[in-house]
């Protein structure tokens, strides 16, 4: 099953310097037709105003009924892809075991994916995607893919979770103990938008317990790649971290709290700010096997610890 919050094909009319189309609601704008060295949809920049966008190649604006975007030439009816303010696959009630499989989803105010129901049960996918999460308002960002509240397995398989508005994965308790994730051969890139801090390709809180198999992350727009944190217990292998943020620091695994981490050949990149950390223990407790910083330090602060197993 595919399914984006917006259209597949979109027809386009030329307007001094910019093409429309009669498009309402629209929250994020995406190029198919270039894609980034990951496999995703080029995100197209908001302009101010329709003049703005007239002179500034790969943007967008929405002015009353109409979206203008400018990407250099005619854009193809599915060169384009519009996301608007609807939900994407969203189980705000559903409590019983639930499967997905080869089910590609693009959009989602509440997210792409969306787990929220008090329940005992579990939760398997395989080979699907959810990217691409468009929040209703700039108050209201959202993760690519959000597990709330389950207790039971949560497992994913050959996944991807990128493009959130916050987190790729996201994986909460909030109230309900026993959740277990398990991921294996799964990513998450490129999560973040606009004015959302803390966004993190992969992310446990409270009480989670995960095993992360193969797993590929990177390039969150304002936080950390893979941050477990609270009274998490995580065991990684395989597992790689590509960490370039934005906000002066960047950090590819970090270990937060009351958490335990192990980390087993895995590697952890993290350049281009003014503080790069591969690795940081920030008062949780890291074991590693085979780790390799391919680029940044490791860090300890507030009582964490990195020691080999």
């Amino acid at each position: 099953m595919r399914y984006r919050a917006g259209p597949f094909s979109v027809a386009w009319n030329a307007a001094n310097g910019t093409f429309t189309a009669n498009e309402s609601s629209v929250r994020r704008v995406f190029r198919c037709d270039v894609l980034t060295e990951e496999g995703l949809y080029t995100e197209l920049s908001e302009a101010p105003d329709v003049a703005s966008c007239a002179a500034t190649m790969n943007s967008w604006v929405h002015d009353g009924a109409l979206l203008h975007v400018n990407v250099g030439g005619t854009p193809g009816a599915e060169d384009i892809a519009v996301i608007r303010s609807f939900h994407g696959a969203r189980f705000m009630t559903h409590d019983k075991d639930f499967y997905l499989e080869n089910v590609y989803c693009e959009g989602g105010i509440s997210g792409a994916l969306h787990f929220d129901a008090v329940a005992a049960r579990n939760i398997a996918g395989v080979n699907c995607s959810f990217r691409y999460s468009a929040p209703s308002s700039p108050t209201a960002l959202q993760d690519a893919a959000r597990v709330r509240r389950t207790q039971g397995l949560v497992a994913f398989f050959d996944c991807d979770a990128s493009g959130g508005a916050k987190d790729g994965w996201s994986f909460h308790e909030d109230g309900t103990a026993g959740m277990h994730v398990l991921l294996q051969g799964c990513s998450g890139w490129r999560n973040g938008l606009s004015t959302a801090t803390s966004c993190n390709g992969f992310t446990t809180h409270d009480g989670v317990r995960a095993i992360l198999l193969g797993g590929d992350f990177g390039l969150s727009r304002n936080g950390i790649e893979v941050h477990v944190i609270q009274s998490i217990e995580t065991w990684a292998a395989g597992c790689r971290a590509v960490a370039r943020d934005v906000d002066g620091t960047s950090v590819a695994f970090k270990c937060s709290n009351d958490a335990l981490m192990w980390l087993q050949d895995c590697a952890g990149d993290a350049a281009g700010q003014a503080e790069n950390y591969a690795l940081q223990a920030n008062s949780g407790t890291v074991f590693t096997r085979g780790f390799v910083a391919t680029s940044g330090g490791v860090d300890v602060t507030s009582g964490g610890s990195v020691t080999s197993f």
